[in-house]
């Protein structure tokens, strides 16, 4: 009889342990739809310098078809695949010349994987309007027996604030979410109902909420992209000035001779 090579706890590790799960890593052309890397570039050597993300190459392996990301400290004369030693490439930019890459550290990276960092934002944008804020992010509240989760909940200009922060603003939109938050916001005693996204929250959803918290007695205090992301919200504007600009610069003016004044109808003709 014959003994199997690979063991009943080998199998059963490499099951838990398989996948091909790899932290996410761009180009500065890749990084935002629409941006181009004299956009993006600033803002992910800022992001080095502190020690949030990390640059390096990426590297395309033909044997084992694993996209890797390599440290710059570790590239060496000769491309080889981490997984499996074999020789590979590195990845080009339009096929020319070693493209940089970049991807967050691992805390970094499990924070925006947890959610964390929206939360983090409205904290530092609301103590930024306030300093003396005081706020317990993500807190489970049992109300009569049954268990609410509310994204922020505390203190800010001497009066109680609680609310839900979205990463998509289009989440409110769901389900009935604006309801059940400032009915929540309510139930929870709050003088604030807090309406956060990190991307735009357009004036139907901020109406609806509005009025809502009009009806119960609360006061709306919305931060979105203009207060988390006042850099983001610049650029973008900035952006969009210069696609003005190019497409007015871009539209054909009349030359000098070409607009003719409309001619007269002479006499009618005799009959």
């Amino acid at each position: 009889m014959v003994r199997s090579f690979y063991s009943a706890p080998a199998k059963e590790l490499a099951r838990e342990f398989g996948g091909r799960q790899e932290r996410k890593f761009q180009s500065a052309t890749n990084v935002l739809n629409g941006w181009t890397a004299a956009d993006v570039t600033p803002a992910l050597e800022t992001a080095c310098a502190q020690g949030w993300a990390e640059r390096g190459l990426g590297l395309d392996c033909d044997q084992c078809s694993l996209n890797s990301f390599i440290p710059l400290h570790a590239t060496g004369g000769t491309a080889v695949c981490p997984a499996c030693s074999a020789p590979a490439l590195y990845q080009r930019e339009n096929g020319k010349a070693v493209e940089i890459v970049y991807r967050l550290n691992g805390f970094i990276d499990q924070a925006i994987d947890n959610g964390v960092l929206p939360h983090l934002l409205v904290a530092a944008a609301l103590r930024d309007l306030d300093p003396s804020t005081y706020l317990l992010p993500g807190v489970d509240v049992v109300i009569d027996d049954t268990k609410n989760e509310v994204d922020v909940f505390g203190i800010h200009e001497g009066k109680v604030l609680a609310g839900e922060v979205k990463v998509k603003a289009a989440e409110f939109a769901k389900d009935d979410q604006i309801v059940r938050d400032v009915a929540l916001s309510r139930r929870l005693g709050a003088d604030i109902n807090l309406m956060a996204a990190t991307d735009i929250i357009d004036d139907g959803l901020q109406s609806q909420a509005r009025e809502l918290c009009e009806s119960y007695g609360l006061e709306l205090l919305v931060l979105h992209e203009p207060q988390l992301r006042p850099g983001l919200a610049d650029q973008r504007d900035a952006r969009d000035r210069r696609k003005e600009a190019a497409a007015v610069a871009s539209t054909p003016r009349p030359r000098r001779g070409d607009t003719k004044a409309p001619s007269t109808p002479g006499p009618a003709p005799r009959t």
